[in-house]
């Protein structure tokens, strides 16, 4: 095992050591600020890929039993607890709920197809008649625009995000709890490329009051074209120069984007530690779990749901070829997550998030029957 390495060994273990530099840089990405350090972001979205490239070269220094499979080995462990941020196994588990279960939705709905981007009719309903599937108590929604087409929820409360035109549009929370209290804070500062908004309602459920947070954070605004491009798609007859200028504006692009997240998610978490009351955040981040954006959050003591209870990769964006979990809910401490499911409905460019919670504190339920989120019937719909 100890011999010494052929010219080949060694440059495969040059190799090797680039990958673990990657994914080195892929871990430290979640802790440096996109605006001090741009190319942070891609590293952030490197880390399953440098991953995956340091277990193939563990594999392949194990299979010849050569020294090097230590290098591997030892960066595989260092970003393990990284992965299951992205990446679960499905074990049994314990009902961690012991009191009332509640169930939250929340779904990037694309303004219900208002553009036709699924080019068939009914898309609006169709979502519609998913949700009320799932029956949520609590119902968060980005992308959401309000106008005689759009589909109504039968909900107690519905807090819709008032733009400065006057029209209604972006975020909305609906739920069958009394509202005590509703608010938004701006999250953009002066150099962001477009106004962020998060809303909240404070929900008083059997004597405890929530506070849910729903928060759509700066999108990567890339054309159809662009998108096509990063996923390699890009045909033939397209100018190779046209191309690769579209793929160098989409990598600026991608990286401005994060810069200007991060100065949002720095105003968001100042104002979940501020929080009264326990917190529910949901929302679509336009971020990866390895990011600032998330450890941002997670910094602030709020616990994401998937790494409670999730399993698999989570995936909740549905326009990407490889899986990403962009969306993602969160819960204070005294909250419980007892199940977390997506299901892969194509009605959108997102796929909607099921999460059944619970309280620590409270006493024993009396509810009625729903679907279960993790039924075959019901957790996929095609």
């Amino acid at each position: 095992m100890f011999e010494p390495l052929s010219w080949r060994a060694r440059f495969m273990l040059a190799l090797n050591i680039l990958a673990c530099l990657g994914l080195i840089m892929a871990l430290l990405a979640s802790d440096i600020d996109p605006r001090d350090y741009r190319l942070s972001v891609l590293h952030s979205l490197s880390f399953p890929y440098v991953y995956l490239l340091n277990l193939l070269f563990f594999g392949f220094w194990l299979a010849k039993l050569r020294w090097p499979l230590f290098v591997s080995l030892v960066c595989l462990l260092a970003g393990y607890s990284d992965l299951t941020s992205v990446l679960r196994v499905a074990r049994p588990r314990p009902k961690l709920v012991e009191g009332p279960a509640y169930r939250l939705m929340n779904y990037n709905v694309r303004m219900f197809n208002r553009f036709k981007w699924i080019d068939r009719p009914g898309v609006g309903d169709d979502i519609k008649t998913l949700i009320e599937g799932y029956a949520p108590d609590i119902l968060c929604i980005q992308e959401y625009h309000e106008n005689k087409n759009t589909p109504r929820f039968a909900y107690r409360t519905a807090h819709r995000l008032e733009r400065p035109d006057g029209k209604t549009g972006e975020l909305a929370i609906f739920s069958r709890f009394p509202e005590v209290r509703r608010g938004r804070l701006t999250l953009s500062g002066p150099d962001a490329d477009e106004l962020r908004t998060l809303i909240y309602s404070d929900l008083a459920i059997d004597g405890d009051t929530l506070r849910v947070v729903n928060v759509h954070l700066a999108s990567l605004a890339l054309g159809s074209k662009q998108r096509e491009w990063m996923e390699g798609n890009a045909h033939e007859d397209e100018n190779p120069e046209t191309v690769k200028r579209g793929l160098l504006f989409a990598l600026r692009r991608l990286m401005r984007s994060g810069q200007i997240r991060a100065g949002e998610v720095e105003v968001l978490s100042a104002f979940l530690t501020d929080s009264p009351h326990p917190v529910l955040l949901c929302g679509d981040l336009n971020d990866v779990p390895i990011s600032f954006a998330f450890e941002t959050i997670k910094e602030a003591g709020l616990t994401d749901a998937f790494e409670q209870v999730g399993k698999g990769f989570g995936e909740t964006f549905a326009g990407s070829p490889t899986p990403l979990r962009i969306d993602a809910v969160y819960g204070h401490p005294e909250i419980r997550f007892d199940r977390y499911s997506v299901v892969r409905a194509k009605l959108s460019d997102h796929y909607p998030m099921v999460v059944d919670f619970g309280m620590v504190s409270e006493a024993p339920p009396v509810s009625e029957h729903r679907p279960e989120s993790n039924e075959p019937d019901a957790s996929r719909a095609d």
